[in-house]
């Protein structure tokens, strides 16, 4: 009896890594498959901060409600603003999606810049 204990003792002892084994065939992920796990978290650099335009559209989005406001823009013209600023929020995160390039995040730069200027023009009647 004491022989069939020891046997079975020895077959559940040594079953135990198999059974702590991933469901994948076993293999534990190497870290050359991700890289999160080829550095320790401490000697991880820090992802770039690389700002959008959002920013500049809530202030963009402030300056035509104040405009509105004050009676400097008509409904008609703040709703034409908020409209291509909401454009320039949707492309925004369709390309930040896929990770902006430099070039990418100038175009929607240009196109915040060129918006806000829009909005002064209209806030102060020049127009060309």
């Amino acid at each position: 009896m004491r022989v069939i204990a020891v046997a079975l003792l020895i077959a559940g002892i040594s079953a135990t890594p198999a059974a702590a084994q991933y469901y994948g065939g076993g293999t534990a992920p190497s870290a050359r498959s991700n890289p999160i796990w080829s550095k320790p978290a401490a000697e991880m650099p820090p992802p770039a901060y690389q700002p959008g335009v959002g920013r500049d559209l809530v202030e963009i989005e402030n300056d035509i409600r104040d405009g509105r406001a004050a009676g400097q823009l008509t409904r008609r013209e703040a709703r034409a603003l908020r409209r291509q600023g909401y454009g320039i929020a949707r492309l925004e995160g369709r390309l930040r999606h896929a990770g902006l390039t430099a070039s990418e995040r100038a175009e929607l730069e240009t196109r915040a810049a060129l918006l806000r200027d829009d909005v002064i023009a209209a806030r102060t009647g020049s127009r060309d």
